[in-house]
């Protein structure tokens, strides 16, 4: 877990999580960024349902360390925030995000931003960017908290809560901000400059009136007032040029992560697939004492629009065309022809349409969705050559795409019905995809 000091006499805030565990306060050591070690003087203060705890080290062990001041106000929705932590055993790691939701239901001491947090960032600062603490990590939703698979949705502890731990103890703690608005600063100086030289030009206009008779003397003063207002003219212009150029490094920075964040609404994907044609869902085994199906493979294209997305990383629904071409094992293509064409003719000479003939070659267009990314719905038509002789049907294909980057798994079930096929037949693919996205 993380901490972080408040106050110059060695109070430290965590999570209660964080030392829950601790017999006592001999079972807790505190790491510092400079690599020393100490353990607490006592835990202070425990409360279990607001997750905090404070606990006391040495007053001179916090020479020379950070005290982050409090907030004097509450979070606000969208306002950038900074998370330290150790994740994963990551020491005194940063993350960047925003305040997500000042409010969830039935827990008024909780707010969600969505800095990345993992394990060993309990208890961390959530610093907004004048440095001023506006919550502590507490945790996250995962899909074992959830249920269903969640990003970037964290808890964090009010900074509120935090202060009425410390108001308990009459701690005090610091809310003034340890970063200043630059701009602001600069625009202070600025007037304080522009002030400056009007009570100089006021105090030379005194002096003209006053020493009239010393002209010599009024020039030579003139002259170096001059150079002192061009001088304050030169400063001028370049405290300008040098906002100016800060607000177009920022601009830049803006315009890059808005490039970033730009939606990629084309996709398209190349896959290979293995499966088994279970055969025609008519039983002739009764009858003829046929075995139904046999293996095939092909190679899918997908080409598709992606709809209902925002940012690039969403997951929405995908309007695509499906082609298909492949080869079906000989058997199973038998199977088809005695079972689609032959059905009377088996009956009375079955040696005669018994023997397997070879592979046969197929293509398939189709069209469809593939919801959320992921669950695929297509209907289309087909075409297959079955010892020379095409035969045509329509298709419906069912399944799921498992995304694991940029590869995908497809498991796939699909039928061949209709047209020259009198009984639905049903065939079952796995294979792996690559997908690719583009504007």
């Amino acid at each position: 877990g993380a901490g972080f000091l408040v106050n110059a006499s060695g109070y430290i805030f965590t999570n209660f999580h964080v030392i829950k565990n601790a017999d006592n306060e001999m079972a807790i050591h505190i790491e510092f960024s400079n690599g020393s070690f100490c353990v607490p003087e006592r835990i202070l203060y425990k409360d279990s349902i607001n997750d905090i705890a404070i606990i006391k080290i040495p007053t001179a062990l916090t020479k020379g360390r950070a005290i982050l001041p409090l907030h004097s106000l509450e979070g606000i929705v969208g306002e950038d925030i900074i998370s330290f932590g150790h994740p994963l055993g990551f020491k005194f790691n940063m993350t960047k995000g925003v305040i997500s939701n000042m409010y969830i239901e039935n827990e008024p001491q909780r707010f969600l931003f969505d800095a990345p947090t993992n394990p060993g960032n309990s208890g961390g600062p959530l610093l907004n960017k004048f440095g001023l603490v506006v919550g502590m990590v507490e945790g996250r939703y995962d899909s074992k908290s959830a249920g269903i698979d969640v990003q970037n949705l964290n808890t964090g502890i009010k900074v509120s809560y935090l202060k009425k731990a410390l108001e308990k103890f009459n701690i005090k703690y610091d809310s003034k901000a340890l970063l200043e608005d630059k701009e602001l600063i600069e625009r202070q100086k600025m007037l304080m400059s522009q002030d400056s030289l009007r009570k100089t030009q006021a105090s030379q206009d005194l002096a003209v009136k006053e020493s009239r008779r010393k002209q010599d003397s009024i020039q030579s003063h003139l002259e170096k007032q001059k150079r002192e207002i061009d001088s304050a003219r030169v400063a001028q212009e370049a405290i300008v040029k040098m906002l100016e150029q800060e607000r177009n490094e920022r601009k830049k920075f803006q315009d890059s992560l808005r490039e970033a964040n730009k939606p990629k609404p084309w996709v398209a994907k190349l896959s290979f697939n293995y499966g088994y044609d279970l055969g025609a869902l008519q039983d002739l085994e009764d009858n003829q004492g046929l075995k139904n199906g046999g293996p095939f493979w092909d190679i899918d294209v997908m080409f598709g629009y992606r709809t209902n997305i925002v940012k690039n990383d969403d997951k929405g629904t995908i309007a695509a065309l499906f082609v298909s071409a492949g080869m079906m094992d000989k058997k199973a293509a038998s199977v088809h022809y005695w079972a689609q064409n032959l059905v009377d003719k088996i009956k009375d000479n079955p040696d005669k349409y018994f023997s397997p003939d070879k592979s046969s070659l197929f293509l398939e267009g189709e069209a469809g969705f593939v919801i959320g990314e992921g669950l695929r719905l297509s209907a289309g038509m087909g075409a297959i050559s079955i010892r020379d002789k095409f035969f045509n049907y329509y298709t419906v294909t069912g399944g799921f795409n498992f995304p694991l980057g940029p590869v995908n798994l497809d498991i796939l079930f699909s039928s061949m019905m209709g047209q020259d096929f009198p009984f639905p037949t049903l065939r079952f693919k796995a294979g792996l995809g690559y997908r690719i996205y583009f504007e």
